[in-house]
């Protein structure tokens, strides 16, 4: 069974379809070069799913993830980012993980 959410796009209510289209314009290179990348968060809850994104740069000033406010837990929020050099990086919490392990994450999901 597909479950159907509720979009939320900064904020906003937003059609499923609408949030492609839009998102998909925002991650094409030449809308990356233009905003210095983009910083995005991604979250599930009370029946909605609920995404942020910002611009990395915004009138000449460096913007940060915390910036991005979601009605989640912060703990189970996915944060992510991509760069004008089309790099996309997605950090996922994990706070019960080793420094054994972590070393073995790094080598496992580095390029």
């Amino acid at each position: 069974m597909v479950r159907s959410y509720r979009w939320r796009l900064n904020g906003a209510v937003i059609p499923r379809t609408s949030l492609v289209e839009m998102l998909g314009a925002s991650f094409t290179p030449t809308a990356l070069k233009s905003t210095g990348g983009l910083l995005f968060q991604f979250c599930l809850c009370d029946g909605e799913a609920n995404v942020g994104v910002v611009p990395w740069v915004e009138h000449g000033a460096r913007r940060y993830h915390y910036e991005i406010e979601l009605p989640c837990d912060p703990r189970l929020i996915l944060i992510g980012s991509a760069t004008p050099y089309l790099e996309f990086s997605i950090l996922f919490r994990n706070r019960d993980i080793s420094d054994a392990d972590r070393t073995v994450y790094r080598a496992e999901y580095s390029c």
